[in-house]
């Protein structure tokens, strides 16, 4: 949720105020952004916008350097965002699903193991 005292500033003015913040080159923000130089230019000069992964990753800089009061939320997949939300009606936060996810993950990883030197 955007705080109600933060100013909105242009995409292009976002960049400048990053590329100061961080006393970059354009350089240096473009690979930061994982872009080309000319993609930076083309969105200064608003021809064109960011990509959903560009942007995210400019909200994130912005936070590292100080320029936004929070992280950006994660966003995920539909799918992923639906089991999110299933196991927190269930009493699951994030990280315990993750935790279980990463455990199944291992057994399924260990069962496979045992079939194969079964199969040698």
């Amino acid at each position: 949720m955007q705080d109600k005292n933060e100013v909105k500033y242009s995409l292009s003015e976002r960049l400048k105020n990053l590329r100061l913040a961080k006393q970059w080159k354009w350089a240096e923000v473009a690979k930061a952004l994982d872009l080309s130089e000319q993609m930076i230019y083309a969105v200064r000069a608003k021809r064109c916008g960011l990509s959903d992964k560009a942007a995210w990753r400019l909200r994130n800089l912005e936070f590292e350097a100080g320029l936004k009061g929070e992280p950006p939320k994660m966003r995920y997949p539909e799918h992923e965002a639906s089991a999110l939300a299933m196991h927190e009606e269930a009493g699951e936060n994030e990280v315990e699903l993750w935790t279980r996810r990463a455990k199944t993950a291992e057994k399924q990883l260990h069962d496979l193991k045992t079939k194969l030197r079964g199969l040698l």
